[in-house]
């Protein structure tokens, strides 16, 4: 099933690392370049560095309830991202409070995450879900780890200056794989960065067609063969599984091709 997944999930994946790389080790790494750079006390340093999570999780429920309520689950992403960008690109080059940063950074981190994985429903299946965000955990996981380490050494080596470089080379490839989602899904006709109203719409239709499917399957053609039962059981769990596909529109993988008759077959 794995494989199978498209290529906008695999995109999703790498936002997951590219972006949260350019959070958690600085929450790691910030205390010291605070007290570093703007000649914050210990407990000064403390507080700053704790306000990215105080205001995320502040601001999580109203940057839901936008997204629920406005669509473009895509466009938040991509403005997230943006604003994480300014966030960073401030504790870089200027002496700005990071009182005030980190706040930013913390309210574009709420919403990235209240926008970006739930694309991952609008992607997948509902039986493979469990799948995907199992995928895109442990490619987060993965990532974070061997970054982190990478972050030590370039502190080590380089300073807290190269580090925010690194940080905004992350963000700005997390960006640039924002936009190509964006218009990947232009292109295919996708839903991601659907408003409200028209995403509604498409569910409207979506739950129409499965209806129609199942009075069909529940129904026997007068000049069709096979009786009722025939239609209500299929023969065999490999028939029910690609009749369940084929129903909810997924494409049958590669090596299945010469079967694919059989998962149209009882709809007749």
């Amino acid at each position: 099933d794995v494989k199978d997944f498209n290529v906008t999930f695999w995109l999703i994946c790498v936002i997951c690392v590219v972006y949260y790389v350019a959070i958690f080790p600085l929450i790691a790494l910030g205390k010291v370049f605070f007290e570093r750079k703007f000649d914050m006390t210990e407990n000064d340093a403390s507080w700053a560095n704790s306000i990215l999570y105080i205001t995320s999780a502040a601001f999580s429920p109203v940057s839901g309830y936008l997204v629920d309520k406005t669509g473009r689950n895509v466009f938040w992403v991509s403005i997230s991202i943006f604003f994480t960008i300014i966030g960073h690109a401030m504790l870089a080059f200027t002496l700005v409070s990071p009182y005030f940063t980190m706040s930013l950074i913390g309210i574009a981190y709420s919403m990235l995450a209240g926008s970006l994985w739930p694309l991952v429903a609008y992607i997948i299946p509902q039986y493979q879900l469990g799948t995907a965000y199992g995928v895109a955990q442990a490619i987060q996981n993965l990532g974070l780890g061997v970054i982190t380490m990478l972050t030590g050494m370039i502190v080590d080596n380089w300073g807290y200056f190269m580090l925010e470089l690194f940080f905004l080379f992350c963000l700005f490839l997390a960006l640039l794989t924002a936009i190509i989602i964006w218009l990947y899904d232009a292109s295919h006709n996708g839903t991601l960065n659907m408003n409200n109203e028209q995403r509604q719409e498409f569910d409207k239709m979506k739950q129409a067609a499965e209806e129609a499917d199942k009075e069909r399957l529940l129904s026997v053609n007068a000049g069709g063969e096979g009786s009722s039962q025939d239609v209500l059981q299929p023969q065999t769990d490999f028939q029910i599984r690609n009749r369940y596909l084929s129903r909810i529109g997924a494409n049958l993988p590669s090596h299945l091709a010469p079967f694919k008759g059989i998962a149209y077959r009882t709809l007749r």
